[in-house]
């Protein structure tokens, strides 16, 4: 009896390894399945490949190849880096499954959405050129690279984002960008981004000035930077309060409610040089040359930020 019991245990086993090895990943784009078979994965182009053949890749480059399908990338467990760039017939994207995966190059494809939730180890993440309008990179707190230029993405939340070293925004419909809590942010590109008027950061003087980690940043000359962008005039009461005229001519007139203290009035140039510092609620405009101005008035509210023209 125990004889035949070894017996059975060891049928079931070998029943159980042959099921595994036969095991079947459905792989239906030619391209693909090709590049596996020129891998040394797959041996005959027939829409399937042996799982136990690709669990353990590492490393996919697809890029430019005309792959138009991932079906069957989710049994790529192991993934380390894929890269998918230049297929512009690929229009979906699923890698719920690969949360090893540290690299992802998605850049100039028609992928319309994406969900990183479960890759918490990617680090690295370029989805320029594509059609990707909202993007959560929340859970993905190890990120060191994120390029979205290109895209018509116009929210962008990196508070969780500690690690980034380079960012890239330019060419898109963003309205407001926060980078205090990315104090290792050595490259900042924000040009040709008509919609972001203000950009947050831990040190205005310095970022304006273009000095530490700030030395490389890009960003329009209609774009300035602060450190309080969050407070909008819609914080304030509007018709309680003006700024004007604008255009502005030889004066530049403040009123404000009769509950606000003013503190500071500082006008900058587009190139963000202070030309301007005053407590006076009346600030002499005349010799200012004609061109595009920001003025901050800073209240016992906080501060005020408005785009003035000089005629």
């Amino acid at each position: 009896m125990k004889t035949k019991l070894l017996y059975l245990s060891f049928v079931i086993s070998v029943l159980f390894l042959n099921y595994s090895n036969a095991q079947q990943t459905f792989v239906p784009d030619d391209v693909l399945e090709q590049y596996l078979i020129d891998q040394g994965y797959d041996t005959v182009l027939d829409d399937y490949v042996l799982t136990n053949n690709i669990i353990n890749i590492t490393e996919i480059d697809l890029g430019a190849k005309g792959v138009s399908d991932l079906t069957g990338i989710e049994d790529f467990t192991a993934l380390l880096t894929l890269d998918i760039s230049e297929n512009t017939l690929l229009n979906s994207l699923n890698i719920n499954s690969n949360t090893a995966l540290i690299n992802l190059n998605a850049w100039n494809t028609s992928i319309s959405n994406i969900n990183l939730n479960n890759n918490t180890a990617l680090e690295y993440l370029n989805i320029y050129n594509t059609l990707i309008t909202d993007l959560d990179v929340s859970n993905n707190t190890s990120l060191d690279y994120i390029s979205i230029a290109s895209t018509s993405i116009n929210q962008l939340n990196i508070t969780n984002n500690t690690l980034l070293h380079y960012l890239n925004v330019s060419n898109t419909n963003l309205t407001n960008l926060d980078v205090t809590n990315s104090a290792s942010l050595d490259f900042l590109l924000a040009n040709n981004t008509p919609n972001l008027g203000c950009i947050t950061v831990l040190d205005e003087i310095a970022a304006t000035a273009g000095t530490g980690i700030y030395e490389d940043w890009e960003k329009d000359e209609t774009t300035y930077y602060s450190e309080s962008c969050n407070l909008s005039n819609s914080d304030f009461k509007t018709t309680e309060i003006y700024v004007g005229p604008n255009p502005i001519k030889d004066e530049l007139h403040i009123v404000l409610n009769n509950n606000d203290v003013l503190k500071e009035v500082r006008l900058f140039d587009i190139s963000g040089k202070q030309i301007i510092k005053s407590t006076n609620t009346t600030v002499f405009t005349n010799h200012l040359a004609s061109g595009i101005y920001l003025v901050k008035i800073t209240t016992n509210r906080g501060e005020f930020n408005l785009k003035l023209v000089k005629a």
